[in-house]
């Protein structure tokens, strides 16, 4: 291999794929099979590239929702109710709130970081998803388009 050989190869390493750009081909990978199991098409052979992001509202919504009532019921446990009436069912409403605000903002995370590349192949129709981060799925649309 020249070096002019070795500066065109780029790798992109996402999620569940492994993309090998070399020169006008293409190397799809799976992210956890076997390295022998390869796809590799032409820079052609790509008939369009995509890049979809998803909205952080939905997890957002669900977490404000969620701290609204942890807070009510926070406060209506250790502030308002004296200790001694409060009933036992609380302290579970409590962790399950509080659960799944920590997973709504592991969701917000996870969707402001990463995105999804979407890659139409010509030659036999075929779609692929590659999830990547955004700064990557940029990259790739770059290299993948023009």
């Amino acid at each position: 291999m020249t070096n002019s050989d070795e500066a065109e190869k780029q790798e992109f390493r996402g999620l569940n794929y492994i993309l090998i750009v070399e020169g006008k081909q293409i190397v799809f990978r799976k992210r956890f099979t076997a390295p022998d199991r390869v796809k590799k098409i032409s820079l052609d052979g790509v008939s369009s590239v995509e890049i979809s992001t998803k909205s952080i509202m939905p997890p957002l919504a669900v977490f404000v929702i969620l701290a609204i009532f942890a807070i009510g019921l926070y406060c209506h446990k250790y502030l308002i109710t004296p200790p001694r009436e409060m009933a036992g069912w609380s302290e579970p409403l409590l962790l399950f709130f509080s659960a799944g605000a920590s997973l709504c903002v592991l969701m917000i995370v996870l969707r402001v970081l990463f995105a999804t590349v979407k890659i139409d192949l010509a030659e036999d129709g075929e779609t692929i998803f590659v999830k990547l981060r955004r700064s990557k799925a940029e990259a790739i649309t770059k290299v993948l388009s023009g």
